[in-house]
């Protein structure tokens, strides 16, 4: 078990200074401590209020500090207050490792329990795990219950188990490898021991994880008694889970919740160094925060001339960059400084055309993935057709962003019309390769079919383009094409750009002249449409309700005839909704008190005709 008092002296010292109104003194202690990275590292505990205003009186020192190493002593000290960036204090790659395996999510569990076990196995593992708590949360709440359970399941050495113990009880917002009943009795155990009347609110609750937080809340001087108590009962214990109990409550009461300050807390030093001419110490500082995602998101919020500065000095970077990690980032902030000033350029594009190829959901999500697309696109190179796939889905699926609508709106022009690798796309692609040009341009339009039904402008400009096509032969492929869209594809989920634009050819063909082979090719589309698999229902609803929306909308008798039909067969309610409608619509046009004779089909008869009311 670590030594709680480690460094507990200094703090004590740092926290006086603090108190009495003295944080420069604060600042200037830690700055001269012989340990320097070792007391940066215990920053993160002290008071988040105290934190702050040592922060703040970093950057005061910063301005006017004139040695480079007094500046990077500065710089550091602000990253450690910020709980953020303390693993620029570190050459062994630790932080950069863990954070290449949460990138990935699930799919990287492996790579994150061999980070775990390199962790495990480390003679220092306690500082080890002090910089995994300075990750964000839900890091640590991923490598607690999806890694550290997992191994503390299958361990059997009692070493093992008590440091996998000591590991998930420091990362996890809650408890969950101890039994309740005994810890619960442990915590009383100790706290009346030592002094109950202090530790009377622990047991306010009942439930562990809210005592857990309690301890954690206690005052220093107390925590540190009960600390110590805990040592004893360790060393004292005749059973493994009474030693892993002590682990457990020690570990609770010695690794408090950080406090994670945000990009209103960096921004001050950026500027700072920015002024200072000290530009790359500022690219530092993004390139070297584990929440880089986070911070980098927010440096549009700079001013012009600070961002353009940012920028260049980026390009720069990137040719000396020598880790993995700083190659990866670099090329990110750069996109991002780009795109805020609306200034793309060659510079890091072999770079970006590496990270573009990476599997297509993986950049979408990853930070800056949009953003270098656009800057490609916007220099005029071209990205994977795969990628602009995903991200047409993804703006589609109601994702927002204006970077990611300026994509779509760039791969309108240079990639396909539709996106490959569903049945009915690929045929249509195929044929569309030996069209004339308006064939194309009906499809681009179809495309932007996203709301519930056409619209005057949108119907409007499709009756336009209809015009330059021949309304039969359109009429005969988009019904073929239709006929495929329900039908199984090598994706696991049907592509939602592609189901606009099926969506929009449905309407389309509503604006032409009616014929009974296109009212009975949209009855079939729209049955299909509507078969449902077990747990999920209906296959594809709105494309069902965009075939009742154009079959309501023909005039003629065979439209009639298959809305009628429709209704005795769909069960449905919004498109048997919207089919009802459509009958009662066309009842009111032929008036209620008109002699029926002009219809022929009794199916269509008895649809119009109104209900009788008994009696």
């Amino acid at each position: 078990m670590p030594d709680f008092d480690e460094f507990y002296e200094f703090e004590t010292a740092v926290l006086a200074a603090v108190e009495r109104d003295d944080v420069t003194a604060a600042c200037e202690m830690v700055l001269a401590a012989g340990e320097f990275p070792q007391m940066v590292k215990r920053l993160p505990a002290l008071p988040e209020d105290d934190r702050r205003r040592l922060a703040r009186n970093c950057v005061e020192l910063y301005e006017t500090a004139e040695a480079q190493e007094r500046r990077d002593r500065i710089r550091t000290m602000h990253a450690g207050l910020l709980a953020r960036q303390v693993d620029l204090l570190e050459t062994d790659g630790f932080e950069a490792t863990v954070l290449a395996t949460m990138r990935f999510g699930d799919s990287a569990t492996d790579d994150k329990m061999a980070v775990l076990e390199t962790a495990l196995a480390s003679e220092e593992f306690p500082r080890l795990v002090e910089r995994l708590r300075t990750f964000y949360p839900e890091y640590q709440r991923q490598l607690a219950e999806r890694v550290l359970a997992r191994l503390y399941e299958y361990a059997e050495d009692p070493e093992r188990r008590e440091r996998i113990l000591w590991m998930h009880t420091a990362l996890a917002d809650r408890p969950g490898l101890v039994k309740t009943e005994k810890a619960l009795a442990l915590v009383r155990e100790v706290v009346e021991h030592n002094a109950p009347t202090e530790g009377a609110k622990i047991f306010e609750t009942h439930s562990l994880p809210g005592v857990a937080k309690r301890l954690a809340k206690l005052p220093r001087d107390f925590r540190r008694r009960l600390a110590h108590h805990c040592v004893e009962l360790y060393e004292a214990a005749e059973t493994q889970e009474r030693r892993e109990l002590a682990v457990w409550m020690r570990t609770a009461l010695t690794s408090r919740p950080l406090e994670y300050f945000g990009y209103d807390e960096l921004e001050p030093m950026l500027r700072a160094a920015v002024e200072r001419g000290d530009v790359a110490a500022a690219c530092e500082m993004v390139l070297s925060d584990k929440e880089f995602s986070r911070i980098a998101g927010n440096l549009p919020r700079l001013p012009k001339g600070i961002r353009r500065l940012l920028v260049e000095k980026c390009a720069d970077l990137y040719e000396s960059a020598t880790s993995e990690a700083r190659r990866d980032r670099i090329p990110r902030m750069h996109a991002l400084l780009s795109l805020s000033l609306g200034k793309p350029d060659d510079r890091l594009a072999a770079a970006r055309q590496k990270a573009l190829r990476l599997p297509p959901k993986d950049v979408f999500w990853m930070l800056a993935g949009v953003e270098m697309a656009w800057v490609e696109m916007a220099s005029g190179r071209d990205i994977p057709v795969e990628l602009g796939a995903e991200l047409r889905r993804r703006r589609f699926s109601g994702y927002q962003g204006s970077e990611l609508r300026k994509v779509v709106r760039l791969l309108a022009d240079r990639h396909p019309v539709l996106n490959a690798g569903e049945p009915w796309a690929d045929r249509a692609l195929a044929e569309l390769s030996d069209l004339p040009a308006p064939w194309t341009e009906l499809i681009a339009h179809a495309v932007t079919a996203t709301k519930s039904r056409p619209d005057t402008a949108w119907e409007r400009k499709g009756r336009t383009l209809l015009a330059e096509v021949d309304a039969h032969q359109f009429s005969d492929r988009a019904l073929s094409w239709l006929a495929l869209v329900p039908h199984p594809t090598n994706l696991p989920d049907f592509d939602v750009f592609n189901y606009h634009a099926a969506r929009g050819l449905v309407w389309l063909l509503s604006f032409l002249p009616e014929r009974a082979q296109t009212v009975r090719g949209l009855g079939a589309v729209l049955e299909k449409s509507l078969r449902t698999a077990p747990g999920v229902g209906p296959a594809m609803p709105k494309l069902a309700n965009a075939c009742a929306i154009a079959l309501c909308a023909m005039e003629g008798e065979a439209a009639l005839a298959e809305v009628a039909r429709l209704t005795t067969r769909v069960t449905y309610k919004s498109t048997l909704n919207l089919l009802k409608a459509g009958l009662d619509a066309r009842a009111q046009a032929l008036g209620l008190g008109r002699d029926d004779t002009e219809i022929t089909d009794p199916t269509i008869l008895n649809q119009l005709r109104p209900e009788k009311t008994p009696g």
